[in-house]
């Protein structure tokens, strides 16, 4: 990002504002609201921001119950493969353990949906979308709200024939709630 040393009497023009001072931080890429969904892609995604930070709110549209949230990166329709990672999770009584490890996985964890009363919110970064090549990751985390625990999670998706666009996420029971992207604004 170009610097530039302001004098005192200066004008600071618009263009300045917008060249100098607000290159920095998030900016609101896109979001959408989803009702009794078994799939959602999280879209906006481009070679616009290296890094993108998703914040997304859910919860089963009825019932009650714990089932697993399932994601894929896409390209158009076509999902990556290749998936590595895990998670990690302490509960209040400090009891650690990995979870959901993938090797050559064909899906990732984002987490659980749980009753139609309480959300989870799952807040991740994520970078590599946009070009062929690129080697998609994410990492997270988010409260569990049956296990009282922390999760904190990382995966790459080590298919670099794809050109990412998107986040695919499932579950089998129906889920409720919102998603946003933001991008990591570079200096």
């Amino acid at each position: 990002m170009a610097v530039k040393t302001f004098t005192t009497g200066e004008v600071l023009t618009a263009a300045d504002t917008n060249t100098y001072l607000a290159n920095s931080g998030l900016v609101y890429v896109s979001g959408a609201s989803f009702t009794n969904a078994t799939s959602v892609d999280i879209t906006g995604f481009s070679t616009t921001y290296a890094m993108y930070r998703v914040m997304l709110k859910v919860c089963r549209h009825t019932g009650s119950g714990t089932s697993s949230i399932l994601a894929t990166v896409r390209s158009s329709s076509a999902a990556g493969n290749n998936y590595y990672g895990a998670s990690l999770s302490c509960n209040y009584l400090s009891v650690v353990a990995a979870a959901v490890p993938r090797n050559n996985g064909t899906d990732f964890w984002l987490g659980d949906v749980l009753s139609n009363i309480y959300s989870n919110y799952v807040a991740f970064d994520t970078g590599g979308f946009g070009a062929v090549g690129n080697n998609f990751q994410i990492s997270g985390n988010y409260y569990n709200y049956p296990t009282t625990a922390s999760i904190t999670f990382g995966y790459e998706a080590n298919d670099v024939t794809k050109n990412y666009d998107r986040i695919r996420f499932t579950n089998a029971v129906g889920m409720t709630g919102k998603w946003q992207v933001y991008g990591y604004r570079e200096p």
